[in-house]
């Protein structure tokens, strides 16, 4: 049939990268009872098209044969979907061993495939892509493969394997068998060279060797692909348990699956843990160190992994399913091999020969299906243990974070805490600081006054507080005639008060304009002050919106500036008429002594 797919990959250049590092293994089992024949070694690319042609590298007749070629994965991304060899090798190879048009989509399409089919029809052999009138002739290039003539027959019967997981084991085999040659042809591509190792050395143990039944057995190549894969498989699965199994030590929850953690009777009747809160690692001081966001990258890497592991599984169950039906067909067996060739003699013989080949296949493939049921059931419990340390993860991170809120809101109720404090004890230096001040303030002027009065720079004549006589009659017997005040006192007291008015004024208009200064200096608008506590507080603004007040604002402050002038006023007028009441008084007091001296003076003439 006609594969209008195949044809457009063939005819693109980029499907195709040519790279060294093939090898082969050759097993002939002849019919005198010899050893079957076994031959490995390296190919390069362009000498894969003459091993392909050779009929085969053993002497005599031979009774069956196995041909593999090993390529590892082409350059470049391993899902890029292309072959390791060029187009004029693969076609070689393709005629010769009459590859089907299936095998380079199931390539490039990079979907897991198992499935059984029909060699290429001869007529085939990629004639289409010759003829194609977009494209040169292909096979023209090399004329000794337009020559060259498949010996596989039309009855032979293939089995296509693709797998699509990138991290092991990422092949894609071609096995064809020709019960007529008795030979089994196995493609196998995008193997790494560790893998292509393993190939090898198990294809060439002794033990395989010796025996022919076994060792050209067409079956024999899925079954080691599958043996070592599972192999492969159950190593893998041991790390992502272990690694498991530390990030449950990190989170503390390996101390809940074991005895441990169990709670047994104390002596003394109580209940006890064993294992410790304060274990080594799942304890609390153990956990406040873990890295959470490392851990859930891991865990998400790890239910990536899980999910392709279980995918895995499920396209080697498929090989194995396949695999066993071929063996029940009775693929390879002698007996098949008597319905082509017409042999009916020695058939009990071969008959418990093949009953015994497929005895042990069959226990290898139970073993592998078995191993692939266990590894579905691990990564069952992975997933499930994976979603519970990220439930463990999502409430560590919640706590974290509360316990963060929790030191922030400490932490500013210290800071709010402190500043009051430290707003109370600043305000208790400043009101101290400002009583200080008054008080000086209201002394300094009285006490200039006094200090300059008591120069003598000043001669005050009759207001000496002495008596009118001399010395001597004053201190003998005229005791009551000395005068305590004198008449020039509040002289003292006006200087002093207008002084003192003077200074207040000068203080407060001093300190006014250094509190305008200073809001400028930190972009605070004086306009907006807002009373608080006696005191004045502004608002921040925008260095760029300075000086773009409103008319109705300046109107108000001037408003504000008159009213605190006017109780400034009305201070100063209490301090007028406190001082005019004290004058007042002291003349009064003058007034009445001065009566009392002259009451006096009367009556001593008298």
């Amino acid at each position: 049939m006609f594969d209008f797919c195949e044809e457009k990959l063939l005819d693109c250049e980029e499907r195709f990268a040519g790279r060294n590092g093939h090898r082969f293994v050759e097993v002939w089992d002849c019919e005198d009872g010899r050893e079957p024949v076994y031959r490995s070694g390296e190919l390069k690319e362009k000498e894969i098209a003459g091993w392909v042609g050779e009929e085969r590298s053993a002497n005599g007749p031979i009774q069956s044969g196995l041909r593999v070629l090993l390529s590892p994965k082409p350059s470049g991304k391993p899902s890029s979907g292309k072959l390791p060899f060029s187009r004029s090798t693969y076609l070689s190879l393709s005629q010769s061993w009459r590859i089907p048009s299936t095998f380079l989509r199931a390539i490039t399409q990079k979907l897991s495939i198992v499935t059984q089919c029909s060699v290429a029809p001869r007529q085939h052999q990629h004639s289409t892509s010759a003829t194609s009138p977009t494209s040169p002739p292909l096979l023209s290039k090399d004329s000794s493969a337009k020559k060259r003539k498949s010996k596989i027959s039309d009855r032979a019967r293939c089995l296509l394997v693709r797998g699509d997981v990138d991290w092991t084991w990422d092949y894609t085999s071609l096995l064809t068998y020709d019960p007529v040659t008795h030979t089994t042809y196995v493609l196998i591509v995008g193997l790494t060279a560790t893998e292509i190792d393993l190939v090898q050395s198990y294809l060439s143990s002794r033990s395989l060797i010796s025996s022919p039944i076994f060792s050209t057995h067409p079956l024999l190549i899925p079954i080691v692909l599958l043996d070592l894969a599972t192999d492969d498989m159950s190593n893998l699965l041991k790390l992502r348990i272990k690694l498991l199994s530390h990030i449950q030590q990190q989170t503390g929850m390996d101390r809940f699956n074991s005895l441990k953690s169990a709670a047994v009777g104390g002596n003394g009747g109580g209940r006890r843990s064993i294992g410790g809160v304060g274990g080594r690692a799942g304890g609390r001081e153990g956990r406040e160190g873990l890295d959470l966001d490392g851990v859930m990258l891991r865990l998400t890497c790890l239910s990536d992994w899980v999910a392709a592991q279980r995918e895995f599984v499920g396209i080697q169950g498929r090989v194995v399913n396949t695999v066993q039906e071929m063996l029940k067909e009775g693929t390879g067996g002698e007996h098949e091999r008597q319905k082509w060739d017409g042999k009916r003699d020695g058939g009990d013989d071969e008959s418990g020969r093949d009953k015994e080949v497929e005895r042990m296949f069959s226990e290898r493939l139970d073993f592998v299906q078995e191993s692939l049921m266990a590894a579905e059931q691990k990564c069952v419990y992975l997933e499930r243990s994976i979603g519970a340390q990220v439930q463990t993860i999502y409430s560590l991170i919640g706590q974290k974070d509360n316990r963060l809120n929790i030191s922030a809101a400490s932490a500013s109720c210290q800071i709010a805490s402190d500043s009051r404090r430290i707003a109370i004890l600043t305000r208790r230096d400043s009101t101290d600081m400002r009583i200080i001040a008054a008080v000086t303030l209201l002394f300094l002027p009285g006490t200039f006054i006094a200090t300059v009065f008591s120069t003598g720079l000043f001669d005050w004549g009759n207001g000496d507080p002495t008596p009118d006589g001399n010395d001597g009659e004053g201190s003998g017997g005229g005791q009551g005639k000395e005068r305590v005040l004198s008449r020039y006192l509040w002289v003292y007291f006006m200087l002093t008060g207008i002084l003192t008015v003077v200074v207040l004024s000068a203080w407060i208009a001093f300190s006014w304009v250094q509190n305008r200064r200073m809001m400028r200096q930190f972009q605070i608008d004086p306009e907006q002050e807002i009373e608080i506590e006696g005191g004045f507080v502004g608002t921040r603004v925008d260095s760029e919106k300075e000086g773009m007040l409103v008319g109705d604002r300046r109107m108000g402050s001037w408003k504000r500036r008159l009213s605190e002038f006017e109780r400034w006023k009305d201070e100063a007028r209490g301090s007028l008429r406190w001082w005019n009441w004290r004058r007042e008084k002291g003349e009064n007091s003058v007034e009445r002594i001065r009566t009392k001296e002259s009451g006096a003076r009367e009556l001593k003439d008298v």
